[in-house]
């Protein structure tokens, strides 16, 4: 059908199009239960204060349930800043992030005639060396050079040298410095687990979860296992409620009846209000036998990925190894495409939207360059039923879609009135 007036033509069609963006700017307004995308692209700093000066905050996503609905309500083809960190850099506790090796004693020249006991790793790093020392050798040092590792019982005859020239990264954890040319990269060897075999494997393995079993001859050994196995865990309560609950007095250890994901049995132990069991070398033999033929989860991984209220994360997000090896804070975004969403974990400088909720809060302290703070307002599971602490989203959220509503209209109306006066004109 050929149009009478061309000019009506065009400016319905226009009216058609700022309708249409009106609607968009609802949808991606309101989403579901308070939950809102911004337009802007900025890094996830940016993004988390940007969320909290208009009264919300990064979103956090409880289970798989949640992040469907989520996805279902978002753009395709975009990506979005969510509320979640990754701590890595090293093998630490789930509790508290703290580093079980410690910073390397510096950068040192040594006589090569000085050193003995010389072994060679093809992914050598630092918990692999300090195993070796500690437990196999009983020396107190361990010294890194490539992919090389000696112990020592003491350095007095070593002379430091500026941290620049150990340059070379450990070819197992290429984060860590493993000396320079001239140079060797010395630590302590304390030792808080025996690891099996020759201790950890490369990151590029992605075995980031640490794993605990007891062999016949009655020794606690640890592995480095995937993250998504399935295994019985251990929940640490240091509050006597908690212990009651087993006749045990506080603190005391529960050992769990079904089997879970490394991130799932975390977050199980901080719902019931302990965390995973920090045991050292000869503990934890109460709970493990020789007749357990299936791993047992300890606290201890090398990817500790959390919400900003400190909370485990029960997800196992994409991490590009090669991308993110020099970072030792990652950031959470959530990918939306094909159907589905993906959960990935990526520098914090990079750019994508902030996907934003709005709820209660108990600090608006926002996040600096390098750590986190809790701010109080979260997404949670409540005994197995999701409950999302979310409320409608602010009136500083709605004004554009008031504003793009009311052009829409008035462009609209403007177009019918014209086209009225046309028609009865002919």
């Amino acid at each position: 059908m050929q149009c009478l007036a061309p000019v009506y033509c065009n400016l319905l069609y226009t009216t058609v199009l700022v309708l249409s963006s009106a609607l968009n700017h609802v949808t991606d307004a309101v989403s579901i239960n308070g939950i809102w995308p911004d337009e802007n692209t900025i890094d996830w700093y940016g993004a988390n204060k940007l969320c909290q000066q208009e009264g919300g905050d990064l979103v956090t996503i409880a289970n798989d349930d949640v992040l469907q609905n989520i996805t279902q309500t978002l753009h395709s083809n975009s990506t979005y800043w969510i509320g979640g960190l990754i701590k890595q850099g090293g093998w630490m506790w789930a509790k508290d992030s703290k580093y079980i090796t410690q910073s390397p004693l510096g950068c040192f020249n040594i006589t090569d005639d000085l050193l003995r006991l010389e072994v060679t790793y093809p992914h050598n790093q630092a918990q692999t060396c300090i195993n070796w020392c500690k437990n196999k050798m009983k020396r107190d040092y361990a010294i890194l050079q490539n992919d090389t590792c000696w112990c020592m019982y003491d350095i007095f005859n070593f002379m430091a040298v500026n941290e620049s020239q150990c340059n070379v990264a450990c070819p197992g954890d290429r984060r860590q410095p493993c000396g320079g040319s001239m140079a060797y990269t010395i630590y302590k060897a304390t030792v808080h687990v025996r690891w099996a075999n020759l201790g950890p494997p490369s990151v590029m393995k992605k075995l980031d979860c640490a794993s605990i079993l007891m062999w016949n001859t009655g020794e606690l050994h640890w592995y480095a296992d995937n993250c998504a196995l399935f295994c019985h865990y251990l929940c640490r309560h240091d509050d006597s409620e908690s212990c009651s609950r087993v006749n045990q007095p506080a603190p005391c250890t529960i050992k769990s009846k079904l089997e879970a994901r490394w991130q799932q049995a975390a977050a199980k132990c901080e719902e019931d209000g302990g965390y995973l069991d920090e045991f050292g070398l000869n503990e934890g033999k109460a709970y493990v036998t020789s007749s357990d033929l299936h791993c047992t989860w300890t606290g201890l991984t090398r990817s500790n990925a959390i919400w900003s209220d400190g909370s485990h994360i029960v997800f196992d997000p994409v991490v590009d190894l090669e991308e993110t090896r020099n970072e030792s804070q990652l950031c959470l975004s959530l990918s939306v495409g094909g159907g589905g969403g993906k959960i990935a974990g990526r520098p914090c400088s990079g750019l994508a939207r902030p996907l934003c909720y709005s709820g209660p809060k108990t600090s608006t302290e926002p996040y600096s360059s390098g750590e986190y703070y809790s701010t109080g307002s979260r997404i949670e599971s409540d005994d197995g039923l999701y409950r999302q602490m979310a409320l409608l989203p602010t009136a500083t959220r709605l004004y554009k879609v008031y504003i793009y509503a009311a052009v829409g209209a008035c462009i609209a109306v403007i177009t019918i009135l014209i086209t009225i006066v046309v028609v009865r004109k002919r």
